[in-house]
């Protein structure tokens, strides 16, 4: 789950198995440069799978 506020930080929650949560807190350019770095390696990743 991921909920950004535009005035401030975002926090991403990851539910484990566990039940022990982890809560990541970044400000929004964090989650901006994240969110890109993602992007990049998605369009490599794609470089090299088999067209379907």
């Amino acid at each position: 789950m991921v909920s950004p506020d535009a005035r401030g930080d975002a926090a991403l929650r990851f539910e484990t198995a566990a039940e022990s949560d982890i809560v990541i807190v970044l400000p929004m350019t964090a989650l901006a440069e994240l969110e890109a770095m993602l992007a990049r390696a998605s369009l490599e990743q794609a470089k090299t799978q088999p067209k379907q």
